[in-house]
């Protein structure tokens, strides 16, 4: 939609109700009241079309790891995994001292989880795998079986979550059966957690 100037109009009578925005309408002024500016806020509803490539930094989106962390379950202990080095974190949501993304605005957040461990095995007793992602209104998890020996083992989950503005989300891994000796392992290329507003 192009916005005309006043001199390329042959009509000056205003258009439309208060707050409607003026457009050129075929040389006069049009007005419609699925396009308003109240002075703070701009409103648009029906849909809006554009070309080319959209980027839209106010939306949040998160990327970050955990380098390791040793003996952090094996017995059933439910472990909350550390996130604690950032990729990026558009919007400033995800706090990696409590390990928390906390959703700014409500909406549907696409969120994905992988943790690899290692010290694994079936043979010590391992016997269950189990990463989850938490939010404050649903858990979404996967789980595996150890195998007979398994130098490194994991999962991963992904899910199209339900958040409410300040809601949370968080991960974590367990693995039980047998003793602590379960360790996360190979840095953040294998055990990260991301997530983006959707709509």
């Amino acid at each position: 939609m192009a916005i005309a100037s006043i001199a390329n109009l042959t009509d000056s009578t205003v258009a439309g109700s208060n707050t409607e925005i003026q457009y050129n309408n075929s040389g006069v002024f049009g007005a419609s009241s699925n396009l308003t500016f109240d002075g703070s806020t701009l409103t648009v509803t029906g849909d809006i079309s554009q070309s080319g490539n959209y980027t839209n930094t106010a939306l949040p989106a998160f990327s970050v790891g955990l380098a390791s962390a040793s003996n952090v379950t094996g017995d059933g202990t439910i472990y909350t995994v550390a996130y604690d080095t950032e990729v990026f974190d558009q919007g400033s949501d995800f706090n990696t001292s409590t390990y928390l993304f906390t959703a700014p605005v409500t909406g549907k957040y696409q969120l994905n989880a992988t943790v690899l461990a290692s010290g694994i095995n079936s043979g010590a007793g391992h016997a269950t795998v189990e990463v989850t992602i938490v939010t404050s209104n649903r858990w979404y998890g996967t789980a595996i079986q150890a195998g007979a020996s398994v130098p490194a083992a994991g999962g991963n989950i992904s899910a199209l979550a339900d958040m409410d503005a300040a809601d949370t989300a968080y991960v974590f891994f367990k693995v039980d059966g047998g003793t602590k000796t379960v360790s996360i392992a190979y840095g953040v290329v294998y055990t990260f957690f991301t997530g983006h507003l959707v709509c």
